[in-house]
C-alpha cells in the first residue's frame, strides 16, 4: 500500500510533466506558430531554388530523416503514455 507522502509524490511528479507538457503543445499550437512555420517554409524554398541537384537530395534525405525521428518520438511518447 502506497503512503498518502508516496501518492503525492507520484501525482506531482505527473502533474509537472503534464505542465511541461501543456506548455509545449501551447507553444506548437496556434495562428503565431503557424505563421512562423509558414514563414520557415518560404525561406527553405527560397533557399532551395538555387541548390544544385546533389544539395537538394542531400536536403530532401536530411528533412526526410528529421521526420522519422520526430515521428519517433511521438511513438515512444504515445508508448510509454500508455504503459502508465
Amino acid at each position: 500500500m502506497h503512503s498518502s507522502a508516496n501518492f503525492m509524490a507520484i501525482l506531482s511528479t505527473n502533474l509537472g510533466e503534464y505542465l511541461r507538457c501543456a506548455e509545449w503543445i501551447d507553444l506548437h499550437s496556434g495562428e503565431y506558430f503557424g505563421s512562423v512555420v509558414e514563414y520557415l517554409r518560404r525561406m527553405l524554398d527560397q533557399q532551395a531554388a538555387s541548390l544544385s541537384a546533389t544539395d537538394r537530395d542531400a536536403v530532401t534525405t536530411t528533412f526526410g530523416r528529421a521526420i522519422e525521428l520526430e515521428l519517433a518520438f511521438f511513438d515512444h511518447v504515445y508508448a510509454v503514455d500508455n504503459q502508465l
